[in-house]
């Protein structure tokens, strides 16, 4: 069982006091960044969401970037976007035209990601339009080079990854010189890190916040060792690896 104790206000150490308003300007930090991947985040789709969301009547304006000038062969990366209720999904694809579709030749395209790219031998734009006419679909001109990064299993805007970052790094700082930690050693909220909202819980529940009681360590804290394959354990149930 794990031993606390409960200390009088007066008693607080005043580095406590320091560090509960930055892990409070960390835990809102953390819901900016959730905020930020719910509404901005893209959800990773294939061409046959898009089709059944497009014949389902959910989508009324889908976003198409690159093509292949009229009468021309050879291939493109085309990256499309739509919005199906309150989420938004991306796909990217690799449009064949001319004696490539035949599969004669030609290069192999990848995603951003290094994995292939499902093929087409018909823009998506006009797919669309075959699917149903009513559905406006907007063209750009290439698909454009930008930083992104993937929170909580969407791929987010460069900027909610650095906020990301911002938020991890202060973390860790606080772990390192903040004062020392309750129910878990700091090795052991350090192993924590790598699950999927490890840094949130370590924010949560390693310190007192603004306004809330203190309470001292105690001697039967979780440790290292243990810690760690507490870690290897919840990260084998979780999958997926460490964010937030």
């Amino acid at each position: 069982m794990l031993d606390t104790a409960v200390v009088p206000a007066s008693s607080v150490p005043a580095s406590w006091r320091g560090w509960a308003g930055v892990r409070a300007v960390l835990l809102v930090l953390t819901a900016v960044v959730v905020l930020a991947a719910l509404v901005r985040g893209e959800h990773g789709a294939t061409l046959r969401d898009l089709q059944d969301d497009v014949e389902g009547g959910r989508v009324s304006r889908v976003q198409v970037t690159g093509d292949l000038p009229p009468g021309t062969t050879g291939t493109a990366r085309q990256e499309v976007r739509w919005r199906s209720g309150w989420r938004t999904h991306q796909v990217e694809v690799q449009l064949v035209a001319g004696p490539l579709a035949s599969g004669t030749g030609g290069t192999t395209m990848t995603g951003d990601d290094g994995s292939p790219l499902p093929v087409t031998r018909q823009d998506v734009g006009a797919l669309v339009r075959s699917w149903d006419p009513q559905v406006r679909v907007d063209r750009t001109g290439y698909p454009s080079v930008s930083y992104s990064a993937t929170v909580l299993g969407l791929e987010v805007p460069g900027w909610v990854g650095l906020l990301t970052l911002l938020q991890w790094l202060g973390a860790v700082l606080l772990l390192i010189h903040g004062p020392e930690p309750r129910w878990v050693s700091r090795w052991g909220w350090f192993w924590s890190f790598a699950l999927p909202f490890g840094v949130t819980a370590f924010l949560l529940s390693s310190g007192p916040l603004p306004g809330r009681r203190y309470v001292a360590p105690g001697p039967g804290r979780l440790r290292g060792g243990r810690a760690f394959v507490v870690s290897l354990l919840l990260a084998g149930a979780l999958g997926g690896s460490g964010a937030l």
